[in-house]
């Protein structure tokens, strides 16, 4: 018996030493035992390169075993006819952890209220396996917090010595065990097998060993006649194998395994035989090896054989690194953005399998975030036909079966909301389109109609009623069998369980596993459905462990979703030609001859660390003063990833490839890693490739296609720019500098062949049509516009509003009839609606009591106005205002507002002589070609003995502001017409009498916060309350209509826009016109309906949004933009601009307007 290691960089050929040893032993003494010991994730990997080795010529293995340390435990127990253990994986030890803890929670005082958190007990999981791995037991824990000097230390050690005991106690008593004991298991079987005796093990892929595989070597060395260690130790390591080395050596795990292995060695007097050292020695030939020659990996690229000697070992860095700069064995790509560099990745794998006849299993990828770039290597590769391997077990909880359970779990935890019931129809994978379609329209209909609640369901519907007993049905009896309160476990499993078959989940899954397999999506499809078992095996094992627990509903969906987060979903590949892709600690690379390694970016690569867990840094460091290892803090984890770093780069035997973006997923700015500098310091002329400044190289349809929606705009633009200059008589060098566009004869080409291949016909025809497209005006035949609105158009005044907002919106409206989704949600206009009623029911009330509204107390008016919400909010939507906390919230606010707007509009009456005339007013004003109706709020007037003033009032909730420029544009046609139709109908009803205009107001609902001002007593406060709530709009500048608007005000009214300077009336906000002003006015809005109406009627139907100022235009929350295609940047679209003029202008304007066209 011996032990020997084989040490030698990475590249030197240790993996091929041993396996040539092993094949050759084999072969010449076939009844010799020759065992491989590997890491799990190599063991596939292993076995395939043993069949296909050259020394194998007749693949066969007959005395060659390729093992991890689980497979060989499971070997030994089979042999020795031993039962297998009852092992519980990650989810189970979070199920066990809760019961167990429980027995001891009373005992707790840290970790008492953290019980019921799964994310806690994922992480005392997380702990007490890392105590198993290094062998340690409670009772050393609670040696270690007596010893504490920090007093929460040693609280914190106590409370997990606790509940680590409690957890081995419940194992022990349900005949479980966790699959860190496994080893330890087979430990005390070793001594009882012949299966290791006399046999040669070699043990490969390893960084390190745990205590306890430590202890089963020891176990080898007693009877195995060799044991062989591959070790990495790169040229230029500092110091000797054995001994003491600093955490900061990058051979420094290498060194403080082999002391390891070295001190067990002697302890069973276990001969050590002399390291077979690849570096000075061939690894095929056993002959010395010159210093100066590449490492047999690297024989064809130099630059990595000096990458090898030189990496994280800073005296060999030197100007050596200047010669192999430019032989192309290393690149780095610097990118715009992540999809650049997925696409650039596609696009240069694509260009290694056709120009160089690499194969795709040549070829590997790493990534650094594997989360960031999972969704982007899906559809570029895809997109490109690359097969690719993701060796990133994913996470069961991100599974489909596992969203639909955890959607179904969710409708009966929100009562069957709108949102919870539509996200588990969407959550079942495979519909077909016509159910897609069919859950597109059940959504708008459940919006609409807003049912919510079981209740609702339980009831036969006119329409969707087939839908409805599809997902209702399940979901129904899910909710009356395993729903209840204290339901045990296996209740609420039995239930989930019953309700994936009942949906037919599987039948779904394997349709979408199906879909993807036809699109060469062989691994999804597996791990899909891989996904399906994976949740039932998870269900099953609930049920086994949790049993009839009681538990509630709430920590029953904590637990199953812990159990899905800590479950992963682990596939073989599906074909051995494909792209591997990895992360840096986990996967294994057989050197491919293409490494790329990607995400190269500050704090991915090196990683800043995941945290440690419950114990931290600095309590891991006293334990370590104690004499008790644990796995490396954050600090010695940063340093080991440069030993990762240094094996990942040098994965490669051709060329090595780096990237890293500008931009990350969210936008945000990103920096490349230190590794850039560091590898540019060691290859002084390694320089940057910038993928944003050079042409895209193109191997397949697909990457023509997308070259071409990129090139094909820089080429339209400096198409312009050039013509742009010529009209300027300047040369083509003048000007800005020319983007770096396409050729056209580049252009032409690619689109030629795109045209001639019918599975790419149609897109690119829309990208050329999408490229040249340039907006003209149109306008429907005269005929067609009659036929669609008739030969008299009917409507509002906010018709013509909205026309002259954009006329295509209101084609969109008002001529197709194209609305938004209607909802069941209180909304803006439902709050708007809701003022109005109330307000109205106000004054009716007021009317059949014979009051004015000023002659009421406060309190009288506040309770009248509460009462008028009341039956307003039943009057609008009763169900509607009453069927949600939110809604109900809103109610009261309502109340709070119309409250304060009654008291601010009778301090309006209270002031001046004007009273309620007409309230809510319905009217229709008939013009040639057109016949508008509407609503006004409200009429005030004030009689005197040879007048009658009329003033107008329209509530607004939101923020509308009188504007003459508006009026002009004929943005704000309503006021206007309001008084119009007024005047007009109060002259016949008074014919003895002149009929005046005195205002027209805009009041806004609203119940304003103002600041606070010291001293300010409650009048102050009052008075400016008022002042906020002072109604907006257009005033008679006669003094006497002025004085009849407000009896009481000197200086400035409290509740008009009116001020007196000097003992004459000022303009405030341009608000004042005289009677001859307010006659042109009406007069130019009612000719500016009748031009509207006829264009209308003419068949406008220009894409013409307005623009009134930098931050206001048509196109602001308009639900038409994704229809209309507006887009300023396009030839052809443009904004109407308004024209701001100065209010004289548009006085004099009017004015002279109505005096040309009077008879």
């Amino acid at each position: 018996m011996s032990i020997q290691f084989v040490l030698g960089g990475s590249g030197a050929g240790k993996t091929e030493f041993l396996l040539r040893r092993a094949l050759r032993g084999a072969r010449e003494d076939y009844r010799s035992s020759w065992i491989l010991l590997v890491p799990e994730q190599d063991t596939l990997a292993m076995q395939r390169r043993i069949t296909l080795h050259p020394e194998n010529p007749g693949k066969g293995i007959l005395n060659i075993d390729v093992m991890s340390f689980h497979r060989l435990a499971y070997r030994v127990f089979e042999l020795l006819d031993r039962p297998l253990p009852r092992i519980i994986d990650d989810t189970g030890k979070v199920m066990l952890l809760r019961e167990s803890s429980e027995r001891v929670k009373d005992k707790l005082e840290l970790y008492k209220n953290q019980l019921s958190r799964p994310g806690f007990l994922s992480e005392l999981k997380s702990q007490i396996s890392e105590f198993y791995q290094y062998r340690i037991r409670p009772e050393l824990l609670e040696d270690a917090a007596e010893k504490c000097s920090s007093s929460h230390m040693g609280a914190k050690l106590r409370e997990l010595s606790l509940l680590y005991r409690a957890f081995l106690e419940y194992m022990e008593e349900r005949g479980y065990m966790v699959e860190e004991e496994l080893l330890d298991r087979l430990l005390s079987f070793l001594p009882e097998t012949k299966l290791l005796d006399g046999a040669t093990i070699l043990f490969d892929g390893f960084t390190g060993f745990t205590p306890v595989q430590l202890d089963i070597i020891e176990e080898m060395m007693k009877s195995c006649r060799s044991l062989l260690f591959s070790l990495c130790l790169g040229r230029g390591a500092r110091g000797a194998l054995y001994g003491e080395h600093r955490a900061s050596e990058l051979f420094f795990l290498t060194g403080q395994t082999a002391e390891k292995l070295r001190l067990r060695a002697e302890k069973c007097s276990c001969p050590i035989l002399p390291p077979i050292d690849l570096n000075r020695f061939d690894a095929l030939t056993g002959r010395a090896r010159n210093p100066s020659h590449p490492l047999p990996r690297f024989q064809n690229a130099p630059a990595l054989d000096y990458l090898e000697r030189s990496l994280y070992r800073y005296s060999a860095a030197g100007t050596e690194g200047r010669n192999f700069a430019l032989d192309g064995s290393i690149e780095i790509w610097e990118a715009a953005d992540q999809r650049m560099e997925i696409e650039r990745l596609a696009s240069e794998i694509e260009r290694a399998v056709r120009e160089e006849g690499l194969r795709y299993q040549d070829i590997a990828v790493l990534i650094s975030e594997p989360e960031q770039y999972r969704d982007l290597i899906y559809r570029c590769f895809l997109a490109a036909g690359i097969p690719y391997f993701l060796d990133d077990p994913g996470s069961l909880l991100d599974s489909p079966p596992a969203k639909l359970l955890r959607a179904a779990i969710e409708v009966l935890e929100r009562a069957f909301s709108f949102d919870s019931v539509i996200r588990c129809l969407r959550a079942l994978p495979g519909r077909t389109p016509e159910e897609e379609n069919e859950i597109d329209l059940f959504e708008n209909w459940l919006r609409e109609r807003g049912i919510r609640g079981a209740a609702a369901y339980q009831r036969e519907w006119e329409h969707f009623d087939s839908l409805r007993r599809k997902l209702a049905g399940p979901l129904l009896r899910l909710l009356s069998e395993g729903n209840e309160r204290g339901a045990s476990a296996s209740r609420r499993i039995s239930a989930l369980r019953g309700f994936l078959t009942e949906l037919r989940a599987r039948e779904y899954i394997s349709k979408e596993a199906e879909r993807l397999r036809e699109i060469g999506e062989q691994n999804r499809a597996e791990e899909l459905l891989r996904g399906m078992d994976a949740v039932e095996e998870l269900l099953l094992r609930f049920s086994e462990l949790l049993g009839e627990t009681r538990i509630s509903r709430r920590e029953f969906s904590e637990l199953l979703d812990a159990g899905l987060s800590e479950a992963s979903i682990r596939i073989i590949p599906a074909t051995l030609d494909q792209v591997v892709i990895g992360d840096l600690t986990r996967s294994r690379f057989s050197s491919p001859k293409r490494f790329f390694l990607v995400g190269v970016s500050a704090g991915a690569l090196p990683g800043s660390g995941k945290g440690t867990g419950i114990l931290g840094d600095r309590e891991r460091a006293l334990l370590r003063s104690l004499s008790i290892e644990l796995a490396p803090d954050q600090a010695e984890d940063a340093l080991l990833q440069r030993f990762y770093i240094y094996r990942a780069l040098l994965n490669p035997s051709e060329k090595l490839l780096l990237s890293y973006p500008l931009r990350g997923r969210n936008g945000k700015s990103r920096k490349p890693s230190p590794l850039i500098e560091a590898l540019r310091g060691i290859f002084p002329g390694l320089s940057i490739r910038s993928l944003r400044h050079e042409p895209e190289e193109i191997y397949t349809r697909e990457e023509l296609l997308r070259s071409l929606s990129r090139t094909l705009p820089l080429y339209l633009e400096e198409r312009e720019r050039k013509e742009a200059r010529e009209d300027k008589g300047e040369s083509a060098s003048e000007g800005r500098e020319a983007v770096e566009a396409p050729s056209e004869g580049r252009l032409l080409s690619g689109f030629s062949a795109l045209l001639r291949d019918p599975s790419y016909r149609d897109r690119a025809s829309k990208l050329l049509d999408a490229a040249f497209t340039s907006y003209q005006s149109g306008k429907l035949d005269r005929e067609i516009a009659e036929e669609i609105y008739g030969e008299i158009l009917y409507g509002s005044i906010t018709r013509l509003e909205q026309y002259n907002r954009c006329a295509y919106a209101h084609f969109l409206r008002y001529g197709l009839q194209l609305s938004e989704r209607k909802s069941n949600e209180v909304r803006a206009l439902d709050l708007g609606n809701l003022y109005h009623l109330a307000m109205e029911e106000l004054f009716r009330e007021l009317s059949k009591r014979g009051q004015s509204l000023p002659e009421l107390s406060r309190e009288e008016a506040c309770a009248l106005s509460d009462a008028c919400v009341l039956r307003a909010s039943e009057q609008y939507n009763e169900r509607m205002m009453q069927d949600s906390a939110r809604n109900r919230y809103l109610l009261r606010r309502i109340s709070e507002i119309c409250r304060t707007t009654v008291w601010a509009l009778s301090e309006q009456l209270r002031r001046g002589d004007f009273r309620p005339a007409f309230l809510e007013k319905d009217f229709h004003l008939t013009r040639p070609g057109f016949r508008l109706s509407g609503r006004i709020d409200r009429v005030d007037l004030c009689e005197t003995e040879k007048s009658i003033y009329v003033k107008v009032l329209d509530y607004k909730s939101g923020r509308t502001v009188f504007d003459l420029n508006r009026i002009y544009e004929g943005l704000q046609l309503q006021l206007a017409t309001y008084l119009k139709v007024a005047l007009e109908e109060l002259q016949r009803d008074y014919p003895g009498k002149e009929v005046l205009p005195a205002a027209m107001f805009y009041y806004r609902i609203d119940d304003p916060i103002l600041d606070y001002v010291p001293g300010e007593d409650e009048d102050g406060g009052e008075d400016r309350r008022l002042r906020a709530l002072r109604v907006d709009g257009l005033v008679n500048a006669d003094r006497e209509v002025i004085s009849h608007l407000d009896r009481e005000f000197q200086k400035e009214s409290r509740v008009i826009p009116v001020t007196l300077r000097e003992g004459k009336v000022e303009e405030r906000k341009k608000a004042i016109a005289t009677t001859r002003r307010f006659s042109a006015l009406m007069d130019f809005v009612e000719k500016r309906m009748e031009r509207d109406a006829a264009e209308i009627r003419g068949g406008e139907i220009s894409v013409n949004p307005i623009r009134e100022s930098p931050e206001r235009s048509a196109c602001d929350y308009c639900p038409y933009h994704s229809i209309c295609g507006f887009d300023p940047m396009l030839e052809g679209y443009s904004y109407r601009r308004s024209g701001k003029k100065k209010t004289e202008e548009i006085w004099q304007e009017l004015t002279e307007e109505r005096e040309d066209s009077a008879p």
